[in-house]
């Protein structure tokens, strides 16, 4: 069983994009997954087609394991809670997720409670990025909590991956900050880009994964591809 903690300080890094379909791919895969929304936006049920139910912000929902098309994915919306209780949420963290193979944590897009604290319980970080000076700006931002949490609460805490997500080839500044970003973590840190792909934004406002939308594009491709890649990596831990 692995907690895996997607996350980025900054906003519009496809954060939730890769939530949504990181999991679903892994479900296709037979892996049992819990996603836990802890973004005040709440989007992740949103990416799943909005079947979670209405009801108590701790409870896992289990709308999307009964959905004919989603079978091993369960979501739980912490988000709608008012104030984040990290005591509570790491309690019942431990409690819930030896039901699971994964569990993939969505995060807020700021340095608060609900962000630490994930980092705090989590196996492995995964950062999305867009390949933008800017972009770089969140990933070391986001590093240096990595490490002030592993050198504090969580010794074996893994930066998995970085992400470079909206990735287009054509682009020069693209090519220059994924090569600059490979040159300071290492070729292995920085993982295959999420190319940009119209179809992944149509997946999202249709409210499905992409895998559901248009498993043909290079959106999908390349999210099999990173979901193939994250469980070898979870296979070395």
């Amino acid at each position: 069983m692995t907690v895996l903690t997607v996350c980025n300080r900054k906003g519009g890094t496809g954060k939730t994009t890769t939530v949504v379909n990181l999991a679903r791919y892994l479900s296709l895969a037979n892996h049992s997954v819990l996603v836990v929304d802890l973004d005040s936006q709440g989007h992740v049920n949103q990416g799943f087609g909005g079947v979670a139910s209405a009801q108590s912000p701790w409870q896992c929902d289990e709308a999307l394991s009964e959905h004919n098309d989603w079978p091993r994915l369960t979501l739980c919306q912490i988000a709608d809670d008012e104030s984040f209780d990290s005591v509570r949420f790491i309690t019942w963290l431990h409690q819930v997720k030896a039901r699971f193979q994964h569990v993939i944590i969505d995060t807020p897009p700021t340095n608060d409670e609900a962000l630490n604290t994930a980092v705090r319980v989590s196996d492995a970080l995964l950062v999305p990025f867009a390949a933008t000076p800017l972009g770089v700006a969140g990933v070391h931002q986001l590093t240096r909590l990595f490490m002030k949490v592993a050198a504090a609460y969580n010794p074996d805490l893994r930066l998995i991956g970085l992400l470079p997500t909206m990735f287009d080839r054509r682009l020069n500044i693209h090519q220059q900050v994924v090569t600059s970003m490979r040159a300071e973590y290492g070729e292995k840190r920085v993982l295959r880009p999420i190319r940009s792909n119209i179809k992944l934004a149509e997946a999202f406002s249709a409210h499905l994964p992409i895998y559901d939308y248009a498993k043909d594009c290079t959106g999908a491709m390349d999210y099999q591809l990173l979901a193939d890649e994250i469980s070898a990596l979870w296979g070395q831990a």
